[in-house]
């Protein structure tokens, strides 16, 4: 996969992520937005994104994660994030660690499961990280 295939497929996750919130919520994207200390962040997030700045988004992501009372749905979008993150500042074996430590979560569909194992195992490929690529993709 090249690095403009990559990248788009996790500006499109991205994407996804905030059309998720900024649709109809259900109840769980409900929690990802109503409190007002997480979208703060999620937001300055986003936007130190856009420009760039990757040191800064994961900054203000960690300060997310910080917020008490978190629903796993929201911990996991957060996390989601930090992967995009993570990938863009080309650290993609903690990237692959990351979608790893997400399709374990409890409030993960099937699919996204199969995505974010996906996503692991080509992220440890790009590393050569074999064994963890294979062990992912099972």
């Amino acid at each position: 996969m090249s690095t403009t295939t990559a990248n788009l497929l996790y500006l499109l996750t991205i994407a996804a992520f905030i059309l998720c919130c900024a649709a109809t919520p259900s109840t769980a994207a409900e929690q990802a937005v109503s409190n007002k200390d997480v979208a703060k962040y999620l937001t300055e997030a986003k936007d130190l994104a856009g420009s760039k700045r990757w040191d800064a988004a994961w900054a203000a992501l960690e300060k997310a994660a910080r917020v008490p009372d978190l629903s796993p749905y929201t911990k996991d979008k957060i996390d989601e994030y930090k992967g995009y993150v993570l990938t863009q500042q080309h650290k993609y074996a903690e990237a692959g660690a990351l979608f790893e430590q997400l399709a374990k979560s409890e409030s993960a569909s099937a699919d996204e499961r199969n995505d974010r194992l996906k996503k692991a195992s080509q992220l440890y490929l790009r590393v050569k990280q074999y064994e963890k690529s294979a062990r992912a993709a099972e």
